[in-house]
């Protein structure tokens, strides 16, 4: 009888070790299956964002009008807009032109700023945003656990193909 036992014990040891592995695989590729669904979405989302604006497009004049149209939306005062400052056009080659400008944004708090960066994708998708410099401004006596005002340097820019009448 002993020998039996040991048997079933080296069994039931046996199952419980590979059943464990089972768990775990099954545990990774769930996880692996969440994190491919997640690719999966942002590549659609990039290309959605890249047929959105045809490219033989200049953007529209009015920056300032726009930025407050967003601002406004995104919950954000008008005296947030510390600054903007539109550039001219310039060429980047094979009949491409690229526009920039650089906004500022004194006093918003971390979310603010992501609810303004959320709203600009959704209504300017020819400005793209290329760049962007976050820095503390904290007030005098800040409130415990409370969020933190920043100033934030966007640096926004949309490329187009000049409108001639032969194409690039």
């Amino acid at each position: 009888m002993t020998r039996w036992a040991l048997v079933i014990v080296l069994c039931i040891a046996g199952l419980s070790w590979a059943g464990r592995s089972a768990l775990q695989a099954d545990r990774a590729s769930r996880q692996a299956a969440a994190a491919l669904d997640a690719i999966q979405s942002q590549a659609h989302e990039l290309a959605a964002l890249r047929a959105a604006v045809p490219p033989d497009r200049r953007p529209g004049s009015g920056l300032a009008a726009r930025v407050s149209a967003v601002l406004a939306r995104s919950g954000l005062p008008a005296s947030a807009l510390s600054s903007l400052s539109p550039e001219s056009a310039m060429s980047a080659g094979s009949g491409f032109k690229r526009q920039h400008a650089t906004l500022v944004l004194a006093g918003a708090t971390l979310p603010q700023v992501g609810a303004f960066l959320r709203h600009w994708r959704d209504a300017e998708p020819a400005w793209v945003i290329a760049g962007i410099e976050l820095n503390p401004s904290p007030p005098a006596n800040p409130a415990p656990g409370a969020d933190l005002p920043l100033r934030c340097t966007l640096g926004l820019e949309a490329v187009y193909v000049e409108a001639t009448g032969e194409k690039p």
